[in-house]
This record gives C-alpha cells, sequence and structure tokens, in this order.
C-alpha cells in the first residue's frame, strides 16, 4: 500500500490531539489509531480522487496514555503499520511554545542547509504580516489616477446586504464609498432583518445623510444570496460593485474601474487587489493576484474583492443562488465565466478587509466552515453543466483541487530525455505508478531534435509525457492526473512541482518579464509550503512550466524546433501552444524530486520571437519584485 505521511504530530498539553496529513492509496478504507494494542480511534476514509485519497485530520486522543500506533486497514482488514508516535505532556507543552515562535515554526522541519538558502532568499523583503513594513512599500510604491472629464461615466451601483453588523464598521463602510474620488454611484443595502438596533439605527441616519443610500428592509432573514438578491432590485446602475458591510473601500477605487472602462467600455468584468485591515486601522497582508486564468479560479475563489460586474449579465445568470451560502460570490464568479471573457485584472490595492472576529479575514477555517462545502457544490454544478467528469478535492478551506477523470485508461508514452543508463527512474516510473496503460521510451543526450521529432511521430499513443531522466517520482497518481489536465481543450502543457534533494522547491512554473526578458518562479520553499497565497496549494496558469516533467496531448503536439537543445525546445513548445491559444498549467499535486542543474537561463534564448503572446498573458503581478518572486523589497529605513 503506496502512502506518504507530511505531518504526524500530537499536540494539546491536557486534551491531547493527533494531527495527520498526508496520502494513501484507495486501497486503504480506514485509519486505525491504537495504543497498546488496543483500538483507540477509528476513521472511514472519504474517497474523493480515483487513484489516492489526501487527508488532514485532527484527532482527538484518550488522555494519560504515551504511545500510540497509526494503521492504514484495506477492505480485507489487513493493517499496515504507518507510524509509531510516543509523546507526554511535557513534550507537547514544548510543541505548543515552540509552534508560537513564528521563526521555529517556519523552519523546524528544515535542515541548516535549506534554512540558509531561504533566509539568504528572502533578506531585505517584507514580510507581509508586518503592517509597518507594508505601509512604508505603500507610501513609496502606491499610485492612483486623478479624475478626469470622462467621456464614458457609467453609474456604479455598490449591492451590500448587511446583517447585524456593528453600525461603527457600517459607518466606517459606508464612509468609504461617500467619499469615493468618482461620485457617480449608488448604495444599494438589503438589511436582512437585522434585531441589532444599532445597525438599524445606522441605516436610517445614511439614508437621511444622502439620496444614494437606498436600502431595503427585509421582513425575514434570508441568508446572504437571498438578501443580496434583494439589494440588486434596487439597482440602477450601469455596473455591481460587490462589497462586504464591514470592509472599507480605497478613495479611489471607483475612479480606477471608470478610468479601465473609459480605455475598454466593453469589459464586463473587473477584479482589484486587496489587503486587510485591523481594528485601528492598520493595513497587511495584501494579495497580489494574477491577471484572470480559469485553471487559477478553479482552485478557490482568487478574484474576490474588489469585483464590478456588468449588471446586465448578472440579471442573465440569474443573480446569486440560494444554497451556495458562503461561496455564493465563487459560484456567481463561476456562471459569469460561462457568459463573458471580458474579464479585467487592476493590480492595484483598492479593497481593504476588516479583521473581526467572525470574518474570513482573519482565517476562513473556523469563522464560515460551510463556505468550503458550498464552493465545493458550485465546482460541481459548473463541470456538471459541462459535461466533464471530475472529482473535487476540498482539501484545505476553501481551496480546491480539480481531478479530471476518464472512463478508460488512454494510451501514454513517457519519453525519458537525458537518458545515461539510469535505471534509478525507470524503477521509480514502475513502482510509482498505479496508472497501466503506458509504455516507455528512452532518449539519450547523443539523439538529435530530428531523430527525436521521428521517435514521436511514430508514436501512437493519445498522450506524451517528457521526464528527464534525474528525476525520482513522489506521486503515484502523477500520470493520472497530468494526462486529465492535458485532456482538457484549453490545455496546452501540464508540468508539475519539482523539488531538490533537500526538499526545497526548486521550480514549479514560470513567470517572464517583457521589460528585461528574465524568468522567475517561486523562491526557495520547503515542499510542504503552501506558497504565496496558494501557488503550490493548487494548480495555477503560467507562461510556462517546468520541463522535468511535462505532459502534452498528442494531437496539441508539433515538432520540437531543431534550432535548440532539447530543453529550450522543450520550452519553445510551451510558448508555440500559448501562442495558439492555449493554456499551460502547473499542478502541485504531481512532485518529483530532480537532481539536475536548473536551465532557467537558457530560456531567454526563445523569448524575444514570442514576445505578442507573452504580453496577453500576465500572470505575474506588476507590484512584485522581478529578481525575487512573489516578493516586496523593504524600503529605505527598514
Amino acid at each position: 500500500m503506496k502512502y506518504r505521511i507530511d505531518d504526524c504530530t500530537i499536540g494539546g498539553v491536557i486534551n491531547p490531539t493527533l494531527t495527520l496529513i498526508g496520502w494513501v492509496e484507495n486501497k486503504a478504507e480506514r485509519i486505525i489509531i491504537k495504543s497498546n494494542n488496543k483500538v483507540i480511534n477509528e476513521i472511514v476514509i472519504n474517497k474523493i480522487r480515483q487513484r489516492v485519497t489526501t487527508f488532514h485530520y485532527e484527532i482527538p486522543l484518550e488522555k494519560g496514555l504515551n504511545k500510540y500506533e497509526i494503521y492504514f486497514c484495506d477492505v480485507y482488514k489487513k493493517e499496515s503499520l504507518v507510524k509509531s508516535i510516543t509523546t507526554n505532556k511535557m513534550q507537547r507543552l514544548i510543541h505548543k511554545y515552540e509552534s508560537s515562535f513564528k521563526f521555529i515554526k517556519s523552519y523546524r522541519f528544515y535542515n541548516r542547509r535549506l534554512k540558509k538558502k531561504i533566509k539568504n532568499y528572502y533578506r531585505n523583503t517584507i514580510d507581509y504580516k508586518d503592517s509597518e513594513q507594508y505601509t512604508r512599500w505603500l507610501k513609496k510604491h502606491q499610485s492612483f489616477y486623478e479624475v478626469e472629464d470622462y467621456s464614458y461615466n457609467p453609474k456604479i451601483s455598490i449591492v451590500m446586504p448587511v446583517y447585524n453588523v456593528p453600525g461603527e464598521y457600517l459607518g466606517y463602510c459606508l464612509d468609504s464609498i461617500l467619499n469615493q474620488t468618482y461620485q457617480n454611484f449608488e448604495i444599494c443595502i438589503a438589511d436582512d432583518c437585522s434585531t441589532n438596533q444599532d445597525t438599524i439605527d445606522t441605516l436610517h441616519r445614511y439614508m437621511n445623510k444622502d439620496s444614494r443610500v437606498k436600502v431595503f428592509f427585509r421582513p425575514k432573514n434570508g441568508h446572504i444570496s437571498r438578501a443580496t438578491n434583494s439589494a440588486l432590485e434596487l439597482v440602477t446602475g450601469d455596473y455591481i460593485g460587490l462589497m462586504d458591510n464591514d470592509d472599507k473601500l480605497e478613495k479611489h477605487a471607483l475612479n480606477e474601474v471608470v478610468h479601465v472602462l473609459n480605455e475598454n467600455p466593453d469589459i464586463d468584468f473587473i477584479y482589484t487587489d486587496e489587503d486587510k485591515v485591523d481594528m485601528e486601522g492598520n493595513r497587511s497582508d495584501p494579495h497580489f493576484k494574477t491577471d484572470f486564468a480559469i485553471d487559477s479560479l478553479y482552485g478557490g475563489n482568487f478574484i474576490c474583492h474588489f469585483s464590478v460586474i456588468r449588471k446586465s449579465l448578472i440579471d442573465q445568470i440569474g443573480g446569486f443562488r440560494q444554497g451556495y451560502e458562503g461561496a455564493q460570490d465563487f459560484d456567481l464568479f463561476l456562471r459569469l465565466t460561462e457568459v463573458t471573457n471580458k474579464i479585467y485584472h487592476i493590480p492595484k490595492i483598492l479593497y481593504h478587509w476588516r479583521m473581526i472576529p467572525g470574518s474570513t479575514a482573519v482565517g476562513g477555517d473556523g469563522a464560515k466552515n460551510y463556505a468550503a462545502d458550498a464552493g465545493k457544490r458550485a465546482l460541481e454544478d459548473y463541470f456538471d453543466k459541462k459535461q466533464i467528469k471530475v472529482n473535487i478535492d476540498n482539501f484545505i478551506s476553501t481551496n480546491y483541487f480539480v481531478e479530471y477523470l476518464f472512463d478508460k485508461e488512454p494510451e501514454v508514452e513517457i519519453l525519458v530525455y537525458n537518458y545515461q543508463n539510469q535505471r534509478e527512474i525507470l524503477e521509480s516510473i514502475k513502482k510509482m505508478t498505479v496508472f497501466e496503460n503506458y509504455h516507455m521510451t528512452t532518449l539519450d543526450q547523443n539523439k538529435t531534435i530530428k531523430e527525436i521529432n521521428q521517435i514521436i511521430q511514430s508514436i501512437k499513443s493519445d498522450y506524451l509525457i517528457f521526464i528527464d531522466a534525474n528525476s525520482e517520482i513522489v506521486s503515484v497518481d502523477w500520470i493520472d492526473i497530468l494526462v486529465g489536465y492535458a485532456s482538457q481543450k484549453h490545455i496546452g502543457v501540464v508540468g508539475c512541482k519539482v523539488v531538490d534533494d533537500i526538499g526545497l522547491v526548486k521550480a514549479s512554473g514560470y513567470h517572464v518579464s517583457l521589460k528585461d526578458n528574465k524568468i522567475y518562479t517561486n523562491g526557495p520553499l520547503h515542499y510542504k509550503d503552501y506558497g504565496y497565497n496558494g501557488r503550490l496549494l493548487i494548480p495555477y496558469d503560467y507562461t510556462l512550466v517546468e520541463n522535468k516533467v511535462m505532459a502534452v496531448e498528442k494531437n496539441k503536439f508539433s515538432d520540437l524546433s531543431t534550432n535548440y537543445s532539447l530543453s529550450v525546445a522543450l520550452y519553445d513548445l510551451q510558448l508555440k501552444l500559448l501562442a495558439r491559444g492555449y493554456n499551460n498549467v502547473m499542478v502541485p499535486q504531481v512532485e518529483i524530486v530532480n537532481y539536475d542543474e536548473d536551465d532557467q537561463n537558457k530560456i531567454e534564448l526563445i523569448l524575444k520571437q514570442y514576445h505578442d503572446c507573452i504580453a496577453k498573458v500576465n500572470y505575474y503581478n506588476p507590484n512584485f519584485m522581478i529578481e525575487k518572486a512573489y516578493c516586496l523589497e523593504k524600503v529605505g529605513g527598514q
């Protein structure tokens, strides 16, 4: 039985709890925890993915016990010992306080060499949780357009459901809208039968203060989707802006939106970057987003706030759906992608989430745990409508992994390149592959690109997977996942997360700077790290994916360019597909260890000829540093 345990620790001083994270083949039916040969807990595994099941359990344990054994049990009740672990109160106490120290918590799994490499890389970059550092960066770098005498002045209707929000925060929210530099707007509010008199009084006060504040008081509580639809009935504007009732809008937000619409009035859907603001008004934790990428959206609602959408489209799809509360925006956005592709991203912080108890800005897991299930159902509905067979794995919070399914295994050809009699890679493939319908061809370093093209053209398989011979497979369902993604009509090449021999992520997806033709990817991170806003947690669209393992559908394949080495030719293939309108996707659920040298610099040889197609797919936010991916540089004096 194949499995991997990423975390198996016991915490809790008085009430011990086992944290168990990893994956196991679907042969396993249950997880059994024993102490002194006595079963103290048993969990039935909820199988989601086709070949393996991921899990993240917090399992309460009996008090007074010091030694535990964890087993996987199959359908025949055969038990396989996974881990033995001992604990006592003192160890759990140390663990508790160790975990509270950020540095130790972040690096306690890492060896010395890895820690040093990470520490050096992130030197002189901002800690996103540090409000003072971030505020200094904002003062230096953020800029906004001035209000102009626009030829197009659309009315923007801010739609807001309200329920029992403290009047103080509701007032902050409404003031942030009323103080906008662009003033052609209205605020359409539906109070969802609030019982807090402070909320009701605040609404009446603002209605009397400004006629653009329109409120419908619902006679009965209907939850957020019904309330938002009630607010939509008050709308008279051309565009609808979505906002929560305790957050804050940057005063230039509407003007930035209208500036974009004057440059391109055909845009249907605009979204912006955002950050968080605490009770004292301190800002931190910015989310600098990618331009629109459909595969990234499938992993969760990265769009979020601030969103401005053409009213006629919301009317067309029927507004917000009941039964998807907690993920009602995510469900709306998925349905909007079915009726428009005119989606634009403004890479500026124009929205501030207020961090108050119970808000998802503080932490989504405990605050709104129903949201994850609602988002999963929204995705299932979306793919069901498209008649695409999928499994949706909601593995953490409101993050999702879409696994594409096939009724019958297609034929796959694995092309092992840079081969110099490395039997290890061949054994790794055989050992760590549950997919059966595959063949292997080895391509040694002496073969020319012309010879390789001839070999590929003679292959009758449906899919091609290129893998560097200096690699080791880690994920047992790697072929299923890669082929599932490569089978989608809009996807060109599929890549994976590549880890080095010390557990450091060496590559995943690549971004391209047209300014100086530079290539950059995630900075050095431990393989367990989620990456910036989940970049190493869920599939994301990139300009290029790492070529150490990459899959492509045979009928999308074109000849490899004979002008370059094989390594560069594989990247050239990706850019050809990008130019033809395909997406290149990195799927972190597939992981390999690679012992070869990086070849990022070689890619720069081919960038200039693909300038136009690269310019159309900007998946890297321009606020980030070019030298250090997903980082902001510290401002002098920090």
